[in-house]
């Protein structure tokens, strides 16, 4: 759907009754010659009415207590009640997708994926988003049209590390030395 800046207030999206699942919202913003200036995505599950994880508070509960900035959710070993709930096989297949999307320039796609799988404790999923917002990746991959965004590139490196990725220690390090 596309909308102009002035529609976007009020503007809402409802779900068929009796959806439950995840979803991700993907937004690109264009300016008035129809070029490309931002990207992003949130992820947005809904559960059924009175659904909750087991040894979770309600639905509210859980969704406050995970809420955080919008482009960085918590790392799912952080969240209350969630799981890695990817396979090994899943993971793999989920990278590949993105390797696949990446090197046809479809940076906004691979991203979204590479933060599902994050979100489902994946640290290579992480290094891998950490490199698509890294200067190196930028430069290397004469990326256009976009812009390196150094912060957002740390924060999914230091949660690669958390995660366990240990090449994350060495592009940290070499970000706060460019930096």
């Amino acid at each position: 759907m596309l909308v102009t800046g002035n529609e976007l207030k009020g503007l809402t999206i409802t779900a068929p009754p009796a959806f439950s699942g995840r979803f991700a919202i993907g937004v690109k913003l264009f300016d008035i010659e129809h070029k490309l200036e931002a990207a992003g995505a949130a992820f947005v599950t809904i559960r059924e009415r009175g659904a909750t994880p087991s040894g979770a508070g309600s639905w509210a509960e859980q969704h406050n207590a995970q809420e955080g900035p919008a482009s960085h959710p918590q790392p799912a070993s952080q969240i209350p009640g969630s799981a890695n709930s990817v396979s090994p096989e899943e993971e793999s297949l989920q990278l590949k997708r993105s390797e696949i999307l990446l090197k046809s320039g479809d940076i906004s796609a691979a991203r979204l994926i590479l933060e599902t799988l994050s979100d489902e404790g994946s640290g290579q999923a992480a290094y891998a988003l950490g490199m698509t917002y890294d200067p190196v990746f930028f430069s290397s991959n004469f990326i256009r049209g976009m812009a390196p965004e150094p912060s957002k590139a740390m924060f999914w490196y230091k949660r690669a590390f958390e995660l366990g990725h240990k090449e994350a220690s060495t592009a940290i390090s070499r970000l706060e030395t460019n930096n």
